[in-house]
């Protein structure tokens, strides 16, 4: 008995039903407001998971859309500001439940022996994390406005980098990833977009007047950016799955998805995801005209949609212009980032080796958990972290390059492509710094680390959300 249970476990949580059972939990709990109560249930089946699984690869959904659970009304940030979480018996719940997520994680890891997989000769780019960790736990060291703040934000965002929990991908996760990654992808891009869809149906503060209004674009973990950012990095592993699916019916699914998903990065509002969304959609579309299985099709779909969209601008023009009538209003303004990026670097002129610390850009003492930031990559680790933090990410982010040029392919390439979305967003924006994006990127980095090496049996780098798969008995 003992063992068909943990035999059926593995099946159920290393095959294709686990992530969409997870996907259905946190989106049932955002659309109907009882977040709360289904996310109790999205732990506990997760955490069960780690007392039969060797590998994690189905962790990847569970951690990216974790935080797609919360809702507007209980939001602990924009736009309710709410302790609806922490109090009273809601609180003894949270703490318990994080005692038992500790708890199989901990178990995992020992069970896994996964501290032994973490040295300098199975782990690529150690050496470049290491630095940058310590450039994160540095940050405004003998700065003036060095505050406690700064310290506990460095060290959650070396935690972000630095996981050491995810080291584990196994050779047969390698040999399905190339189909599993697409179909959670799609997954994941569906959960986003039915919320968007919720929003637009219920909220009477996201259409006024006949215009999209961008300020009401909020679900609860995070904003219009925000949303725009996460749907644009799942648009190139949409294309692979069209591009390489056997079936055709599984291509048409993967090329719709990716579709709807370019168009809600244009729902968002956000004028980050639209420039970066298309260009991210357009490239992956020409990668996959060149090469893949299906790359004449993909020619003259490229076509006849080019077409498609000309006329469909011109003859809506108005409707269109009206419609979307904030990205005209604010076109290619800076929306007050130069003024920022100045007093970056006059702060980092005043700290230039270890920076003025993550909240060296707050005049006052921080009331909120999280700082002002430079909304550029560059500009923030010059700033909060100084030269020393600065040359750690350059030399961090140029080892992260090494997987998608070194005998590339479409799957990497389109991996670079997620990659690169949120690299150029960041340098308008927070990503870089943000949970959200992160967790999807460290993803594609590791896969792509992995994958690159051909299925060895190695650890990936430890900034990398890894991901495994059950071990079938």
């Amino acid at each position: 008995m003992k063992k068909s249970l943990a035999t059926a476990a593995r099946s159920f949580y290393g095959g294709y039903l686990y992530p969409a059972v997870n996907a259905a939990i946190v989106l049932i709990g955002h659309v109907t407001g009882l977040e709360y109560y289904f996310n109790v249930l999205n732990i506990l089946l997760f955490t069960a998971s780690l007392f039969f699984c060797e590998s994690f690869r189905h962790g990847i959904i569970f951690l990216v859309t974790f935080t797609y659970q919360v809702t507007p009304q209980h939001s602990p940030g924009v736009p309710s500001f709410t302790d609806y979480y922490f109090v009273g018996w809601r609180l003894v719940v949270v703490i318990l439940l994080v005692l038992i997520f500790a708890a199989g994680m901990l178990f995992w890891l020992i069970k896994n022996r996964i501290f032994r997989r973490i040295n300098f000769r199975d782990t690529p780019a150690m050496l470049p994390l290491i630095i940058l960790c310590a450039a994160f736990l540095l940050n405004g060291l003998f700065s003036r406005s060095f505050v406690w703040q700064s310290a506990l934000l460095g060290f959650l965002e070396a935690g972000t980098y630095f996981s050491l929990f995810f080291h584990g991908i196994t050779d047969g996760d390698m040999r399905d990833m190339r189909r599993y990654l697409p179909y959670v992808t799609s997954l994941i891009a569906g959960v986003i977009l039915f919320e968007m869809l919720n929003l637009y149906l219920t909220s009477d503060d996201i259409i006024i007047d006949g215009s999209i209004n961008k300020v009401g674009m909020i679900l609860g973990w995070g904003i219009w950016t925000t949303v725009g950012v996460c749907l644009a990095v799942l648009i190139p592993m949409l294309f692979y799955g069209a591009a390489e699916s056997e079936r055709t019916s599984s291509a048409v699914y993967y090329f719709v998805m990716a579709t709807l998903t370019a168009f809600g990065c244009l729902m968002t509002m956000s004028r980050n995801a639209l420039l970066f969304g298309a260009l991210t959609y357009g490239a992956s579309f020409i990668a996959v005209c060149v090469t893949g299985k299906r790359k004449k099709l993909f020619r003259i779909l490229l076509a006849a949609g080019a077409v498609i969209l000309a006329a469909g601008c011109a003859v809506f023009r108005e409707k269109i212009y009206e419609l979307f009538s904030d990205y005209f209003k604010y076109g290619i303004s800076d929306n007050g980032r130069f003024d920022i990026w100045s007093y970056c670097m006059e702060r980092f002129r005043e700290s230039p080796v270890f920076g003025a610390g993550f909240f060296g850009l707050d005049p006052d003492p921080p009331v909120y958990p999280f700082p002002r930031f430079a909304h550029n990559t560059a500009v923030q680790m010059l700033c909060a972290c100084g030269i020393l933090g600065a040359g750690a990410y350059i030399f961090y982010r140029a080892t992260s390059f090494i997987p998608f040029f070194r005998k590339p392919d479409l799957f990497r390439t389109l991996l670079f492509m997620s990659v690169m979305s949120l690299l150029l967003s960041s340098l308008l924006d927070i990503f870089m710094f943000s949970i959200q994006p992160i967790v999807y990127y460290t993803v594609c980095l590791a896969v792509a680390w992995r994958d690159y090496a051909g299925g060895a049996k190695f650890s990936v780098n430890p900034f990398a959300t890894e991901v495994c798969k059950a071990k079938a008995e």
